[in-house]
């Protein structure tokens, strides 16, 4: 269910805030109620599901999908431990490699983030304070621009401007000092216009996201660890954000925020991660205890949707934790075949023969969700 509230109420910090965030105001516009006995299954809101084996070069092997954004009719895929993004067609053909690891001209000593717009690809180097520019279709070095802060995370905004995220880390402490919000506006040239999302000197989260943030069409999504919700950018006008927050059942009481070893005893639920939005749909991961479940909050119905629990079920369109989204479609990842076996056994729709070699010998096989 989702109730609509405008109200406004004084906190010490929050991940949202109206526009005068600055007086420690926070202003929730939406609550999203989890109620796991009111829930849906997410096998109702899916209309097919189909497989995508990735066709990979030797040199466009990769570990880990830490980030994929599927922009320009490519998907961009980014591994942060091996400092490459792979790029392939919606076929799954390699198109090229991005792989500058290096220090010599065009070359970068970190991938902390990416993205992606009509022209270029984006690469946060924190190291060297810049942002290094690389042709969006065939990967070419065209330039670099200074990075006056360190950031987490990046998003295009509209006219040629950023977004840009810092969220501290408990332990953690920067050689220069900056300013202290959590999102930043940056200009063409990354030079920062205004901070959002103020914090003050003892704020740090003790769990850290690889990705902060998110987009579908027209919004850019942010989400932290400290905050049981989403803050929705407008990319036209950042600063017009909205908040929309979750209401969880066994949600963390405040006082333990700062504390895991209390989190993980309490089998509380909090986000995993950022969630992805695509047409009617929120997709997001909960964690519950030791595990972590994926869900559906469907804004049409305001209802939430869940995978089934027990084999009496529809497994039929089960949904994995979505990596992505690609129009009108939320995008997974096969984890391995045992897995894939176990799913389809249960009655998941099972992939042809060739699809089905390549996920046993260990080959990387996204699953399109087509939503109603």
């Amino acid at each position: 269910m989702r109730r609509i509230i405008f109200f406004i109420c004084v906190v010490l910090f929050a991940a949202c805030s109206q526009k005068s965030e600055k007086d420690g105001i926070l202003k929730i516009t939406e609550v999203l109620d989890f109620e796991k006995q009111e829930m849906g299954s997410i096998s109702d809101c899916v209309d097919s599901v189909t497989y995508l084996p990735l066709k990979l070069t030797q040199e466009a092997l990769f570990r880990n999908i830490d980030k994929m954004l599927c922009e320009n009719g490519m998907m961009y895929i980014g591994d942060f431990r091996t400092r490459k993004i792979t790029v392939c067609n919606m076929n799954g053909n390699v198109n090229f490699v991005l792989n500058k690891f290096g220090n010599g001209e065009g070359e970068y000593q970190e991938i902390r983030n990416f993205t992606v717009d009509k022209n270029n690809i984006y690469i946060l180097d924190n190291y060297r304070r810049k942002v290094y520019l690389y042709d969006a279709y065939t990967g070419e070095y065209k330039g670099k621009k200074d990075l006056s802060i360190v950031a987490w995370d990046i998003a295009t905004l509209s006219d040629g401007k950023f977004l840009l995220t810092f969220v501290p880390n408990s332990g953690g402490n920067l050689k220069e000092k900056q300013s202290k919000y959590l999102i930043y506006i940056t200009d063409n040239e990354f030079n920062v216009i205004t901070g959002l999302l103020p914090y003050d000197e003892n704020y740090s989260e003790p769990i850290g996201y690889i990705r902060y943030f998110t987009n579908y069409g027209d919004n850019v999504y942010f989400s932290s660890w400290r905050f049981d919700g989403v803050t929705i950018f407008p990319k036209e006008n950042p600063e017009n954000y909205t908040c929309v927050s979750i209401d969880f059942e066994n949600k963390i009481p405040e006082e333990h925020r700062f504390d895991t070893e209390k989190v993980e005893q309490g089998s509380y639920n909090y986000l995993a991660g950022v969630p992805f939005f695509c047409s009617n749909y929120i997709a997001m991961e909960v964690v519950e205890g030791e595990f972590s479940e994926n869900y559906l909050y469907c804004r049409k119905d305001s209802m939430f949707y869940r995978n089934p629990s027990d084999d009496t079920k529809n497994w039929s369109n089960v949904m994995l934790s979505p990596i992505s989204y690609y129009q009108n479609k939320f995008v997974s990842v096969i984890p391995g075949y045992d897995i894939y076996d176990e799913l389809v056994r249960k009655g998941f729709r099972r992939a042809d023969h060739q699809v089905e070699n390549s996920i046993k010998e260990g080959d990387w096989v996204l699953l399109f969700y087509t939503m109603k």
